[in-house]
């Protein structure tokens, strides 16, 4: 059984409203194919490639969300599954998956997930106004961080190739190769953040990326608000500071302006980021 959901608002263009009813359909259909009960609100993700809701089995809540995205886009779709195995993070637990195709060739994940312990920090890549997290929660993000960073993996996030690219673009020079590489997350930002207890949701994009760089996208998406931004730097000034550092805030910072030119981040954020930029470079 499957509960009517809250109607897709009607403050969206007639062509995104019509794509988020398409996923919510994909959505109750994930429902009956893992055998629980939709309940609630849904919520999607910045792309619009996926949507979510709280669920409702076996006298348990859980988490349901569904991925779409082109069939060859397997490994982004299996980011999750690849990352049950990852310790020391704190994350959901990934239980069930169910996948199928549809008569356009559009291919849908389902997964259902443990509920995060607390709601996400932001709606948006940029936190909410006012934003304050405790000492505790920090050290939680940290060991997180550094127990992910360390983990083998052959997936990639980000490669030498898109770097330079986006610097180009955005910089107007060629970077050095980066001289560090590490496992990332891949999209950090605080939409994919929970608090007070600190959880870190959305596990498609996570690979190898430059040492430091989802600090580097944290502390990128927070300039909008500089007490905050002081606050991730403070947590994560080792990493940020020296050469590696400063090759991957570069790539977060070049990350952050196509975010904000795709129209997945506050126009506000291209000024402070613009300005980091210039003061890296020199």
């Amino acid at each position: 059984m499957v509960e009517a959901l809250h109607a897709v608002a009607d403050d969206v263009p007639p062509s995104v409203r019509s794509w988020r009813n398409r996923l919510a359909e994909y959505l109750r259909e994930a429902a009956s194919r893992l055998e629980v009960t939709l309940v609630g609100d849904l919520t999607f993700g910045l792309t619009e490639s996926s949507v979510g809701c709280r669920a409702v089995g076996s006298n348990s809540h859980y988490w349901l969300r569904v991925i779409a995205t082109d069939p060859d886009r397997v490994e982004y779709r299996a980011g999750a599954s690849a990352a049950t195995a990852i310790e020391g993070v704190a994350k959901p637990s990934l239980l069930r998956v169910s996948e199928w195709t549809v008569d356009d060739g559009l291919a849908l994940r389902a997964e259902l997930l443990t509920l995060a312990p607390s709601p996400a920090c932001s709606s948006s890549v940029t936190p909410t106004p006012g934003l304050e997290l405790p000492d505790r929660w920090w050290a939680s993000l940290r060991r997180s961080l550094d127990a992910l960073a360390s983990w083998p993996t052959e997936r990639t996030c980000l490669t030498q190739e898109i770097i330079t690219t986006q610097q180009l673009v955005f910089f107007g020079r060629r970077p050095e190769p980066i001289s560090s590489w590490s496992t990332a997350h891949g999209d950090l930002h605080w939409a994919n953040l929970t608090a007070p207890e600190c959880c870190l949701l959305d596990w498609e994009s996570w690979g190898r990326a430059p040492t430091g760089y989802d600090a580097a996208a944290l502390y990128c998406v927070s300039l909008v608000q500089p007490t905050l931004a002081t606050r991730v730097w403070r947590a994560f000034a080792d990493i940020l500071e020296g050469p590696a550092g400063t090759q991957a805030l570069l790539c977060a910072a070049a990350k952050t302006l196509t975010m904000v030119h795709d129209g997945l981040a506050t126009t506000d954020l291209a000024e402070p980021v613009h300005r980091l930029a210039r003061r890296l470079l020199g």
